[in-house]
């Protein structure tokens, strides 16, 4: 797991390292959910936005509060990140073995997702976090079921922040 993840975010490094350099809030990253997550504390996590819940966006945003001002957009953007490279991680994980049977189809499906042109919108910015996190719960209703206490409780916690982080609980 610590290998593949730091291979990805190295990727995610090559191809943005703005995200990580000169980081900033984005859209609504520092207007919205950091601002209610200084003002409004945990409470912010029951306010809807269009229409849904944030939440995945709103716990980054209460998460960052707790460093400075500066350091905020770095703790959000790579809370982003990690959303974004989990589905990988899954997929290469062993819980994934019946899915793709050869490794090639999978290193290539990465590559394409790593590097999807076009796509600086929802890269690197906890606002559009939500559809990965999506494509996550995608990838855990295909892959095998946990065996451990702590697999499941991961699967549930993906579960529950992707059902209140958008229209995807439906």
């Amino acid at each position: 797991w610590i290998g593949l993840l730091s291979l990805f975010l190295a990727f995610s490094l090559y191809r943005r390292p703005d995200v990580f350099f000169g980081a900033q809030f984005w859209a609504e990253d520092g207007a919205m959910w950091f601002a209610q997550a200084y003002e409004q504390g945990i409470a912010s996590l029951l306010v809807t936005h269009s229409g849904y819940f944030q939440t995945v966006s709103r716990l980054g945003a209460l998460l960052a509060t707790q460093f400075s001002l500066v350091s905020a957009p770095l703790v959000m953007n790579s809370i982003a990140i990690l959303v974004r490279i989990l589905p990988l991680v899954f997929l290469w994980s062993l819980r994934s073995k019946h899915i793709i049977k050869t490794r090639f189809p999978l290193l290539l499906i990465s590559l394409v997702y790593l590097f999807l042109p076009h796509s600086a919108e929802v890269f690197g910015n906890i606002t559009n976090a939500h559809w990965h996190l999506a494509l996550l719960v995608l990838v855990l209703a295909f892959v095998d079921a946990p065996k451990t206490y702590v697999g499941r409780g991961v699967d549930a916690a993906v579960h529950s922040i992707a059902a209140l982080s958008g229209p995807f609980s439906i």
